[in-house]
């Protein structure tokens, strides 16, 4: 690359805070001064310019004219990824000719078009095109949130791109491996690989999330579901796609029978149960002087007897396992109470009872069970509410924001994996702070 373009031909420039169109207008403006290109699309407010030295310096100085915050020159050797290092490409054109590729195993996301990498072909071709095309990191990484990628691992010295990642999404969650014979252990930790896996109320949500990040995490997942099964059978293709392994299983938790079936189904199909996360739950909202019976019963039916019944058959298997990881579903309603949310809160109050007191029963045998406890989370059901609402709610929330799903699942699998081996009868407010 050095050879392409000599030290003192070209340079590279941060732009922050000016939008694509702008950049590229500046460079634009500035090609009767040389060549200058966008380089590194990494995130927004932060796009990397390249090109030659008297060329870079105009198009920074357009840059700040039309508003960007800052232009910082960047002390790197040459202006990677610019169409200046075609001669540098077309000499690992003629060394990738001669080198043949396997079979394509592995999902890829290539950064050169921000797209699925079809076969061993074109690997070549964008790996050519990579030395003097421009970086699109911030368009690959929400191809990859699109695809339901919620956890990153960063391999090598310094956390840069980890910090462009979280800028694209604050609620990615991200593994910095800076040494890959002395870390990658600690990584794995955290992981669930080859851990069998019952989520219940799985379709959606925050469920759907839990599920997600399990499969990523390397666990055989169960998919359970009472009515929707559309919504599980994409969960079930986003999981292959993953290359996770996953089942689906319909079954009404709230009857005994049915969670039993669905343990056993589950059992029977990979051999073991590690792992189970009571996350089925329903509301049924009214205060409590207009509220019917039936709805009452039917938010602890599904709720509260629903975590009971799975708990109960479950256990079964763990004890015989004499391990195994329980995490129920509860909420700060729960802990705090809410207007309108009797039934609600009764159920979810009642599933932290039931937590610490099955902690207690199963500690003996190396199974844990500890609850999380989310507050106001971005879902299909805070989708509904007007921005009165939303805002009255927020300015309750010391970290002045809802949380992410993912932020839920991350808690799970936290509990659920060995770095919480000494940890059982807790509960786990993922609430911002809204509950102390």
């Amino acid at each position: 690359m050095q050879e392409a373009v000599p030290v003192g031909v070209g340079k590279m420039n941060a732009v922050l805070g000016l939008s694509e169109e702008k950049v590229r207008e500046a460079c634009i403006e500035a090609k009767q001064y040389g060549i200058v290109e966008p380089a590194n699309f990494n995130c927004p407010g932060q796009i990397v310019i390249g090109g030659e030295i008297a060329a870079v310096d105009e198009a920074a100085k357009l840059a700040k004219a039309k508003g960007a915050m800052k232009c910082m020159d960047l002390a790197v050797s040459a202006p990677f990824h610019t169409s200046m290092l075609k001669p540098a490409a077309d000499k690992l054109k003629l060394e990738l000719d001669g080198i043949n590729l396997g079979v394509l195993e592995t999902q890829l996301i290539s950064n050169v078009h921000a797209d699925y990498v079809k076969d061993t072909k074109e690997v070549k071709d964008l790996l050519y095109r990579q030395v003097m095309s421009s970086v699109l990191w911030e368009q690959s990484i929400r191809k990859m949130l699109e695809a339901g990628v919620q956890n990153f691992v960063e391999i090598g010295p310094g956390k840069t791109l980890s910090g462009f990642v979280k800028k694209i999404d604050r609620g990615a969650v991200i593994y910095n491996v800076e040494n890959i014979t002395t870390r990658l252990d600690k990584v794995e930790v955290f992981m669930l690989k080859g851990k069998v896996a019952v989520i219940t109320g799985a379709g959606r949500g925050i469920g759907r999330s839990i599920a997600l990040q399990f499969a990523e995490y390397g666990s055989k997942v169960v998919l359970n579901y009472r009515n929707s099964i559309t919504q599980v059978e994409e969960l079930l293709n986003q999981i292959k796609q993953l290359g996770g392994e996953a089942i689906a299983i319909q079954a009404d938790v709230s009857k005994e029978e049915e969670a039993k079936k669905l343990l056993q189904e589950a059992v029977n199909h990979f051999g073991r149960l590690d792992v189970l996360v009571n996350n089925a739950g329903i509301t049924k909202d009214n205060l409590m002087m207009r509220m019917s019976s039936e709805d009452f019963d039917q938010v602890l039916d599904i709720n509260l007897k629903g975590t009971f019944f799975c708990m109960k058959h479950a256990s079964n298997v763990m004890l015989k396992q004499r391990s195994g990881k329980i995490i129920n579903i509860s909420s700060v309603v729960g802990i705090a109470g809410n207007v309108g949310q009797i039934n609600y809160a009764a159920s979810k109050a009642g599933v932290i009872g039931m937590t610490k007191t099955a902690a207690r029963e199963l500690a003996s045998r190396g199974i844990t069970v500890n609850a999380v406890a989310p507050g106001f989370i971005e879902t299909d059901m805070t989708e509904t509410l007007s921005d009165k609402i939303k805002e009255a709610t927020i300015t309750n929330i010391p970290l002045r924001r809802y949380g992410k799903a993912i932020e839920v699942a991350s808690a799970v699998s936290f509990l659920a994996s060995e770095a919480a081996n000494y940890i059982t009868g807790q509960v786990l407010q993922v609430d911002g702070g809204m509950v102390m």
